[in-house]
């Protein structure tokens, strides 16, 4: 895959060689992904299997992921990663990237438990990653993607904002003035 945005797999995917939940190859950029799906190959990453891409403010959650090389987020990463995160209580055990080039930047990528990924707060760090990814990879995806608070949780997983359940939002207040 050569790009994706704002993309949800809750389905079996099932690679010879790469598997991914969002793609098994992926280049370019997958930005704000979801994989619910289970994942079975020879390289096996929760959103892809082998990535030359940036990945941003991506999650998986998957049930089930076998490979031979397994990764929460990617199994062979050479591209960039700015917000992956992935359910270490379903994958404990397993690394964010299996297999890591030298020369790429990540940032925010880990695996969390279950609880923890089931808050507002989660919610609230996926948005403020989101509003500044720009920064923080020192690129420019304003063409292809609006900045917007797109996360939001009723108490599960964090999930697209939509007309009902509106993006969560942090509020700071300084009192002290």
């Amino acid at each position: 895959i050569s790009a994706a945005r704002k993309s949800i797999n809750d389905g079996s995917v099932k690679g010879a060689l790469y598997a991914g939940g969002i793609g098994g190859v992926c280049s370019n950029y997958i930005v704000t992904s979801i994989n619910k799906g289970s994942l079975e190959g020879g390289n096996v990453g929760g959103i892809c299997g082998y990535s030359t891409a940036f990945i941003i403010t991506s999650l998986s959650y998957t049930e089930k992921s076998n490979g031979l090389t397994t990764g929460g987020i990617v199994a062979i990463n050479k591209g960039k990663i700015a917000g992956g995160f992935f359910d270490a209580t379903k994958q404990p055990g397993i690394q964010p990237i299996a297999k890591d080039s030298a020369n790429t930047i990540n940032w925010e990528m880990q695996g969390l438990p279950t609880k923890d990924m089931q808050t507002i707060e989660f919610a609230c760090k996926l948005n403020d990653i989101e509003i500044n990814r720009n920064a923080i990879a020192n690129a420019n995806f304003d063409a292809l993607y609006t900045r917007s608070r797109l996360w939001t949780t009723t108490g599960s997983y964090p999930f697209f904002a939509d007309s009902v359940n509106l993006p969560i939002q942090r509020i700071s207040l300084d009192d002290s003035l």
